[in-house]
């Protein structure tokens, strides 16, 4: 997961110590959404990335807050979202090799 539940709450502001059970819907749906947007899973990490990386975690933190208190913008642009998304986009594309 890019987003862990505690991190959850923390974005939301949430009480840490009360189960908010439509967080196990939400947020494998917006890892799901990145990786689509992204051709890469940045929820799972690899010798490469051995942490999630920190925009992946913001353009989730920003799905997470625009879906969890308004689930009628899902599926809506979101030009903050398009930014980091074009970010973790060029994170991924081949780098040429100068020689």
């Amino acid at each position: 997961m890019i987003l862990t539940a505690t991190e959850a709450k923390d974005m939301l502001m949430l009480d840490p110590e009360t189960d908010y059970p439509q967080l196990a819907i939400v947020l494998p749906a917006i890892d799901e959404y990145i990786k689509a947007a992204t051709g890469f899973d940045w929820g799972t990490t690899t010798t490469e990335y051995p942490t999630i990386d920190p925009v992946a975690k913001m353009a989730a933190s920003i799905l997470l807050s625009q879906w969890y208190f308004n689930p009628l913008e899902m599926g809506k642009e979101n030009y903050a979202v398009v930014g980091f998304v074009g970010q973790l986009q060029a994170k991924k594309l081949p780098r040429e090799v100068s020689s």
